[in-house]
């Protein structure tokens, strides 16, 4: 009995290893296959054509909902007075911000590693300058208008402009598959339109809300850099056209910055 299990066993073993011979297992990765084929062949690192999707890398793609904040600086090329020495465009930085809402981001990477990308979206950029001294700017002017306002101490004087602008960026990434692991840096420029400015003062509890465009440049273009690691993200901004325009500033020549956090979706 045992002579006949131990044949028995002896025909399975051999009838196995014939099959196993001409059985082939490929076992597939993000970067190349490896082939497994019974009876003692291994090939590894064997290549393939991945697609997009194999290989984790997107050449369109798309985000919604990102945000900057930020503060908001005016540079005079000067140092403007007012007749009494003082000076008009004094800010209150801290409360001076900046955010833009980009609607959505369109992303289009043309290298086959996905490292460099073109990136553009509509993108809504409000900007409130606060003042230190108690100056009002004036609407409705043929051009720019400061009053200073002698012994009124304004808890809040600031203005409003809001532009639509459509940022034009080329960015690159170190570790595309893995964003939380990437170093990104990215150049380019951003150019709009005015969508409406407003100047709002308060004082001892009485608000208001004067809507013009107080002779701001009715255009807006502007260098911007972005450079991060994973999820933190930079920015900075630097004006190429003056604050506001050319043919109303009464002498007031003034580039805008912003600087800031780039806050991403969930």
């Amino acid at each position: 009995m045992n002579k006949l299990m131990c044949s028995f066993l002896f025909l399975l073993m051999a009838a196995a290893s014939g099959i196993a011979q001409d059985t082939t297992i490929i076992v597939r990765s993000d970067r190349a296959d490896t082939i497994i084929t019974y009876g003692g062949n291994t090939q590894e690192g064997y290549s393939y054509d991945r697609d997009r999707r194999r290989s984790g890398i997107d050449f369109f793609y798309s985000r919604w909902g990102m945000l900057d904040l930020g503060v908001s600086i005016l540079s005079p090329e000067e140092d403007y007075r007012l007749d009494n020495g003082v000076d008009p465009f004094e800010q209150r930085i801290i409360k001076s911000t900046n955010v833009n809402i980009h609607f959505f981001k369109v992303r289009l990477k043309p290298s086959a590693k996905g490292k460099l990308s073109l990136d553009f979206g509509p993108t809504l950029e409000i900007f409130k300058y606060f003042f230190e001294n108690p100056i009002v700017m004036q609407g409705n002017q043929p051009e720019v208008t400061i009053d200073y306002m002698e012994g009124v101490n304004y808890r809040k004087n600031r203005l409003t402009a809001t532009y639509l602008t459509m940022p034009l960026m080329l960015s690159f990434h170190s570790n595309p598959r893995r964003p939380i692991r990437s170093f990104h840096l990215a150049f380019g420029i951003d150019a709009g339109f005015l969508v409406g400015a407003n100047f709002k003062t308060r004082l001892d509890g009485n608000k208001e809300k004067v809507k013009d465009n107080f002779n701001l440049s009715q255009w807006r273009s502007d260098l911007r850099l972005e450079v991060g690691f994973g999820p933190v993200l930079l920015y900075g901004s630097m004006g190429l056209r003056n604050v506001f325009d050319e043919d109303q500033d009464a002498g007031y020549k003034i580039k805008p910055f912003s600087v800031g956090f780039v806050v991403l979706p969930f």
